[in-house]
């Protein structure tokens, strides 16, 4: 089940990146992914999604998720469909192994807030 919905997810990406021109998503995590009756994957929030022209136009400021980023992206800005694609693997680690990829320690500055 949970193959099929991984892949079900990477042809949504797909469908997103041979669109003309791509359309890069920038926040592919779990939370984005509901699954409808028929347990359907479904690709939510494109708040924060650009075409590929307008990523290579623009500097665009950061957006995303952290912990799904790229590190090209995170680091230097550089976004491109393959962006999504860590994204996505970032994705199929936590489904495969039902635990997160990464940990956030709140601190008390943080809970104050």
């Amino acid at each position: 089940m949970r193959i099929e919905i991984l892949l079900g997810v990477s042809r949504a990406i797909e469908h997103l990146h041979s669109s003309v021109p791509p359309v890069i998503h920038r926040d592919i995590k779990t939370a984005n992914i509901l699954l409808d009756a028929a347990w359907v994957p479904r690709l939510l929030d494109f708040g924060v999604s650009v075409t590929f022209d307008e990523a290579e136009r623009m500097n665009q400021r950061l957006a995303g998720t952290m912990g799904y980023m790229a590190p090209e992206y995170l680091m230097e800005g550089i976004l491109k469909p393959s962006s999504d694609i860590y994204n996505f693997g970032v994705v199929v680690l936590e489904v495969l192994t039902n635990k997160k990829a990464f940990y956030y320690r709140e601190t008390e500055s943080d809970a104050s807030v």
